[in-house]
């Protein structure tokens, strides 16, 4: 049986509401957006206010966090338009979006009321580390961070990098060692490290191929936090990372579908416009 890739209809309206704000809004700021200024950031936020009084807020939320609820499949249609540029998910307030998620099926009341709303709202940005600069991350069994107990304080040892959004972020959670004796698969869990965290240190921005950075090296130099920011149980990071990642695969897919289509429409254009002489 063939597979239909159409749009479904009902979610054709609002993609195309989300389409025209990118490009009649989004686009035109991208060059201010890319500068990194306070005049970017104020603008972001105008940009964000838009969004938020036009009902097109952090549409992939769950409506009891302050999102538009939108189901997973109706919500990667509109995320293909709204990746058509960079600042789509900023704009849109859908950042925030994974990690939103993660922190309201697993964090402690503490969490949950000191950065679930806040992130949704776009007051707060998080970050995730899960990527080491000294072994091949795409088999995470080989993480060297690790945390060690000491009393009611988890002490991190490690060094990460590719920490996205790690130089502006409230907190990091961090995939690390926790049960040197188990199995691998059963021997990593999440916690939360506020930034501002005593031996938290970002080392550089890691330069990224047509990113102005923003991707960061942090390493953990005897890191302490209490107990209770661990994020979920014990010894279950890989089961909280697939619940993270394996979405997040499928978003930053249809973002990407959505860069392309308008890569080739700009190279048509150009095929269009361009005078051979001769």
């Amino acid at each position: 049986m063939a597979t239909d890739f159409a749009v479904p209809e009902h979610v054709l309206p609002l993609r195309e509401q989300v389409t025209r704000f990118i490009e009649d809004r989004v686009y035109p700021a991208e060059e201010t957006l890319h500068e990194g200024t306070e005049a970017s950031g104020a603008l972001l936020k105008d940009l964000q206010r838009q969004a938020k009084a036009e009902g097109l807020w952090a549409l992939g939320h769950p409506k009891e966090l302050g999102g538009g609820g939108l189901p997973f499949m109706d919500y990667v249609y509109v995320n293909e338009v709204q990746g058509r540029s960079e600042y789509g998910q900023l704009a849109l307030g859908t950042y925030t979006l994974q990690d939103s998620l993660m922190l309201n099926k697993y964090a402690n009341a503490t969490w949950r009321e000191q950065y679930l709303e806040r992130l949704v709202a776009a007051e707060v940005s998080p970050s995730f580390a899960m990527t080491e600069p000294d072994v091949a991350s795409s088999d995470p069994t080989q993480l060297q961070t690790r945390a060690e107990l000491d009393g009611d304080e988890w002490v991190i040892h490690g060094r990460k990098w590719f920490t996205t959004g790690a130089n502006r972020a409230a907190y990091t959670t961090v995939m690390c060692r926790t049960e040197p004796d188990a199995p691998d698969h059963a021997a990593f869990s999440m916690i939360i490290v506020p930034t501002d965290t005593p031996g938290y240190d970002i080392v550089r921005e890691t330069p990224v191929l047509g990113i102005r950075g923003g991707h960061c090296e942090v390493a953990y130099n005897a890191v302490r936090v209490p107990y209770e920011n661990l994020l979920g149980p014990r010894g279950k990071g890989f089961v909280i990372a697939q619940e993270r990642l394996g979405p997040g695969r499928i978003f930053h897919c249809m973002r990407w579908l959505g860069q392309a289509q308008r890569a080739f429409e700009l190279m048509c254009d150009r095929a269009n416009e361009r005078w051979a002489h001769g």
